[in-house]
């Protein structure tokens, strides 16, 4: 599971409170079923940080109150596919098999397919059950392994997964919202994500903020100089779409001599800021046109390198903060 925000609140556990949603009643019923005696395999699939391990996590509670005692095993090293195969065969009844990430136990161009010829022998194996398989998928990685192309090469892979899968939303709906208001007044964390996650994407927010910040405290002195350009304006009263030119020619008085004259050397003062952040919006998105507020005299000629950027509002509020 990725880290999570913090809260200055004491006495908090160290994972937020679990707001249950649909996928949940569903991957429950897999898990009631193995603890009744089935072998069962369960798929999440879903897009970056929506929730997909978490819920896997939640889902095994039941089990850990069993008088019969379950063993997780999570095999990864050397390498997970050899860590797999190698102790496969010993694998023994009352065992949640952890998939989590199972492109990197599956695709693999050597070992994937008997790692999955595997899984199905031991799922199918009365002696040795009950097994429980717990997998997370991206979507892509979904369609690449349960797709039939070509020379089929994930046969056994797509016999594996196909009609177990579960599939995790991007966002929470108005129910699990309603939900998420009830746990938050317990949890500052659930409150902070209900109001800054746009869009319902509140699993995105809480798993993607501490690394947003860490991007934030560690960039090139370039990216930091166009981020605080953009924390003042916004503080100055400039809308939330900010014109990338705006902000190229706020950013050198940010930056020291040292740091110009080096940036000078190395090519144009605007970085890179579009890498994905575990699914939640980047340190500055690509809107359309909007005016920012500032006056017509500062504006910089539009070009396809000169769209607008939207801080995100963990970064808007961090710079009210500074």
């Amino acid at each position: 599971m990725h880290r999570t925000i913090n809260s200055e609140a004491d006495g908090l556990p160290t994972l937020p409170a679990y707001v249950p949603r649909e996928h949940d009643g569903h991957l429950n019923k897999v898990v009631a079923q193995a603890a009744a005696g089935a072998s069962r395999i369960a798929v999440l699939v879903g897009g970056s940080s929506t929730g997909k391990t978490r819920a896997c996590w939640e889902a095994l509670r039941p089990l850990r109150e069993l008088p019969q005692q379950w063993r997780l095993w999570h095999p990864i090293d050397p390498t997970r596919p050899d860590a797999t195969l190698a102790d496969l065969e010993r694998i023994g009844p009352y065992t949640v098999v952890w998939l989590n990430e199972a492109q990197f136990y599956l695709t693999d161009p050597t070992l994937g397919e008997r790692v999955a010829a595997g899984l199905r022998d031991l799922l199918r194996d009365p002696q040795r059950g009950p097994i429980l398989v717990l997998a997370t998928l991206w979507p892509a990685y979904w369609d690449t392994l349960t797709t039939r192309a070509g020379s089929d090469p994930h046969a056994q892979a797509r016999e594996l997964l196909d009609g177990h899968a579960i599939t995790v939303p991007d966002a929470f709906t108005s129910a699990d919202l309603t939900t998420l208001t009830q746990l938050a007044a317990a949890d500052p964390r659930l409150k902070e994500a209900s109001d800054r996650g746009g869009d319902g994407q509140i699993t995105q927010y809480l798993a993607g903020v501490p690394t947003l910040m860490d991007r934030y405290h560690q960039p090139p002195p370039a990216t930091q100089a166009l981020i605080h350009a953009a924390m003042d304006a916004r503080r100055l009263g400039c809308g939330p779409n900010l014109p990338l030119g705006l902000l190229a020619a706020a950013a050198p008085g940010y930056l020291t001599d040292t740091q110009w004259e080096e940036q000078r050397s190395n090519g144009p003062l605007v970085p890179t800021l579009q890498h994905p952040l575990r699914g939640r919006r980047r340190q500055g998105s690509v809107e359309g046109p909007r005016a920012c507020g500032i006056a017509s005299s500062t504006a910089i000629p539009r070009s396809s390198e000169n769209r607008d950027q939207a801080l995100t509002s963990a970064l808007t509020s961090h710079g009210n903060i500074d």
